[in-house]
Order: C-alpha cells, then sequence, then structure tokens
C-alpha cells in the first residue's frame, strides 16, 4: 500500500513540476524529499526543470534540490556563450590560417608534382576538420568559416583594387 501511495506522490510531483505557474512549480520543488529524487522519472524531470524551466527561479530551486539530493545538475552549453565560445572560436581562426600557412609553404617548397592527390591534400585537410570540428565542437568550426570568410573578403578587395590599377590606366588613356 505504501509503494502505491509512494507512485502516486511521484506520479503529483511529476504533475506539479509540469504546472504552467512558477510559483506552483517553486513550492513542489520544496516538497520534494532528497529520497524521492531516486525515482528515474522525477529525477530526469528534475534535471530538465533545472537546466530548461523559462522561469530562472525555478530553474535555481530545481538544482537546489538536485544538489541537496547529492546529483550534479547537467550541464547546458550555449552556442554562442562567452565563456565556452570565444576561446573556440580563436583557436579555430587561428587553426585555419596557421594549417592552411603551413600547407602552403609545405606544396611550395617540397610537390612540384601535379598530382591530383597531392594537390588536393589542402582541400580534404580543411574540408575533413571543418567537419569534424561541426559535430565536436562547433565553436571552433566557426572561427575556421570567419578566417576563411575573412580571407576571401580580402582576396576580394585586393583583387578588386588590381583590377582597377592595372586596368582603369589603359582605359582612361584610350578616350
Amino acid at each position: 500500500m505504501e509503494e502505491q501511495s509512494h507512485s502516486e506522490s511521484i506520479e503529483e510531483l511529476l504533475a506539479g513540476l509540469n504546472h504552467p505557474d512558477p510559483d506552483r512549480r517553486i513550492d513542489v520543488l520544496k516538497s520534494i524529499q532528497p529520497s524521492d529524487v531516486k525515482d528515474p522519472s522525477l529525477l530526469h524531470e528534475l534535471r530538465l526543470t533545472a537546466n530548461g524551466d523559462p522561469d530562472r527561479k525555478v530553474q535555481v530551486a530545481a538544482k537546489r534540490v538536485l544538489k541537496a539530493a547529492g546529483i550534479k545538475p547537467l550541464r547546458r552549453t550555449r552556442l554562442f556563450s562567452v565563456d565556452v565560445g570565444k576561446g573556440d572560436f580563436w583557436l579555430g581562426v587561428s587553426i585555419w590560417f596557421g594549417l592552411n600557412i603551413f600547407l602552403f609553404f609545405c606544396a611550395n617548397a617540397q610537390f612540384s608534382s601535379s598530382e591530383p592527390f597531392i594537390i588536393s591534400i589542402p582541400l580534404l585537410l580543411n574540408i575533413g576538420l571543418l567537419l569534424l570540428f561541426a559535430f565536436t565542437r562547433p565553436q571552433i568550426a566557426y572561427g575556421m568559416l570567419a578566417g576563411f570568410g575573412t580571407l576571401l573578403v580580402i582576396t576580394l578587395c585586393l583583387g578588386l583594387f588590381l583590377m582597377a590599377a592595372c586596368f582603369l590606366p589603359g582605359i582612361i588613356s584610350n578616350r
């Protein structure tokens, strides 16, 4: 009989954690005992509440309940978080520039061959690393893309400048 009332109380707690009123959710979180947290469905709901509840006070209360039970809440990383992304982004930019400068000097120093495989190594490395980091550490991939975009913009601007410098005097003198 006690187990049935325990399962009913867990169901009531789960229903209370999903209630639309944040004050009601906080009251339910305050009523949760550390022994109740052993239930897998309640533990899952507490972790979801601690990481994704729209109300910040409810998140803090859920984290307190998890901490009182001796369970660490799941850590959620944000895509554009300042603490996670800033170092990884600049690491990606430096990886891209460093790798391509290294490949440029290697290609000019050693490989005078025109074999398709040797010519395609830089392309394969760039795309391979970009895909690898896109799935494992997205901020590094964004940094690599930003490095590529920056160099592309610089190249286009230099191309326009050289076009103007080379062809504009001939156009003006032929008039």
